[in-house]
């Protein structure tokens, strides 16, 4: 009797409309992506559960070359769920949109030169738990002075005029990418390398 496979992981693929599952079948892993219409793509292998999430990362890469918006914000909650918004589709201001990310009024504090990472400016103590995906992030760029809690919203640094901006999608994707690693591998590494080269 042929028995079923495992589903490992079934998650959305950030950014995009797509699933992404990765279930074992005997010693192998099977990695694919379904669609709205619940059709799937070509299934790839793996030998092991983590070369299996690597290949995942890579799945939700190809998809948000032509899904993600042109420019865009990226919100990650303590839960590890990762929202795009298209920041051109938004129908108030950047700050509304930012202190609706995070429930309240916001501090901001900058990760790099033009990524700005959001979140609520009582965070620390009003109970909001711990956002260990965002101190990964954080941590990535050399940010590490103390754990972020509450949701987080990335965007993209701001102009001249103090005014927020979004981020672009290659910004976007580089962003996604991480908080996925952040929220789906077990013990996520990031070279120094690996950041300049995606930002």
């Amino acid at each position: 009797m042929t028995q079923e496979p495992e589903i490992l992981e079934d998650r959305p693929i950030a950014g995009t409309d797509h699933e992404l599952v990765i279930e074992q079948e005997g010693e192998q892993f099977n990695v694919y992506a379904i669609r709205p219409d619940r059709k799937t793509s070509d299934v790839q292998t793996a030998e092991n559960f983590e070369k299996a999430q690597i290949i995942g990362l890579a799945i939700g890469t190809e998809l948000r070359a032509y899904q993600l918006p042109e420019r865009s914000t990226v919100t990650l909650t303590p839960e590890g769920k990762i929202t795009v918004t298209d920041f051109d589709a938004l129908k108030g201001s950047s700050l509304e949109h930012l202190q609706s990310q995070v429930e309240g009024n916001v501090d901001g504090v900058g990760i790099a030169g033009d990524v700005d990472m959001w979140l609520n400016d009582e965070g620390l103590i009003n109970g909001s738990s711990e956002n260990v995906h965002a101190n990964y992030v954080a941590e990535a760029f050399g940010i590490d002075h103390q754990p972020w809690c509450g949701t987080v919203c990335f965007t993209g640094g701001a102009d001249r005029e103090g005014n927020t901006l979004p981020l672009e999608k290659d910004k976007a994707e580089a962003l996604v990418w991480m908080c996925e690693a952040a929220t789906t591998m077990p013990n996520p590494e990031l070279e120094p390398e690996e950041i300049n080269t995606r930002l």
